[in-house]
């Protein structure tokens, strides 16, 4: 069985025009980090497409892979981030947060979720990074970086 342990994420542009999105990340202790995550949309948000590229990381750099996503957000949301962070499963600790579409005004939240919420069985056991950047009216509203290893546990 493979767990995702997340090591960190970076902001690198945010439309405020569209959202704001605000990502803490805390550790409470050696094995275990946590993230916060505030979404504010400013407005509904329609037609958003989203583009993700995973990186692994070699020799001291990060290089690209096959493993890519370039479509819209309602399938993103409902396949890969509803597998990936297990929606359907935690549902209690993802009810204030988007998890389907339409992207509608308003404040969205999730606290504390940590590698137990994250499963992704199509990532080989390495380090990498995410890059993923949405757009809509082909603008681009958000970029940003999630860095990650997998690792293989014991089933215990």
């Amino acid at each position: 069985m493979k767990q995702v342990i997340l090591l960190g994420h970076v902001q690198n542009y945010i439309n405020q025009d569209y959202w704001d999105i605000i990502i803490h990340m805390k550790k409470p202790n050696r094995k275990t980090f946590q993230m916060n995550i505030t979404m504010i949309l400013y407005r509904d948000i329609h037609d958003v497409q989203v583009k993700g590229q995973i990186y692994k990381f070699v020799d001291g750099s990060y290089k690209e892979t096959a493993l890519k996503y370039d479509g819209d957000a309602c399938t993103f949301l409902k396949t890969i981030c509803g597998n990936m962070f297990q929606f359907n499963a935690n549902k209690d600790v993802f009810k204030n947060f988007i998890t389907k579409c339409p992207l509608k005004k308003g404040k969205y939240y999730v606290y504390n979720v940590n590698e137990t919420f994250v499963r992704a069985p199509f990532i080989p056991v390495w380090r990498g990074k995410i890059e993923y950047s949405y757009f809509t009216d082909n603008a681009l509203i958000y970029n940003s970086d999630a860095f990650f290893e997998v690792i293989e546990i014991s089933k215990n």
